[in-house]
């Protein structure tokens, strides 16, 4: 690969999944693409929605906006208790 056919860092890129989420059959999260501009992520949702697997539920399409050469999650992640599952106890402290 060029140099000229990199990313510049700082470049926006939109991540497009399908996400199911089931407490009986586990959650389904189904990777679709990275595009390069919002307005082209939603258009693959379009397009995507009447297909099989995704036309029963065609509102469940997310679009995430990432920028290149960034840490998603500098903080790190919190964690929930398996005793609390909804939450109401707070967070966790982190290990």
């Amino acid at each position: 690969m060029s140099e000229e056919d990199r990313l510049a860092p700082g470049t926006k890129l939109y991540l497009v999944w399908h996400e199911i989420e089931s407490e009986t059959e586990g959650d389904r999260y189904t990777f679709i693409g990275v595009y390069s501009t919002e307005e082209n992520a939603k258009r693959a949702v379009a397009l995507l929605r009447a297909k099989p697997d995704f036309k029963e539920t065609p509102d469940n399409f997310g679009i995430y906006e990432n920028t290149v050469d960034m840490i998603g999650w500098p903080e790190g992640f919190a964690k929930w208790s398996a005793n609390d599952p909804d939450g109401a106890l707070g967070l966790r402290p982190r290990d």
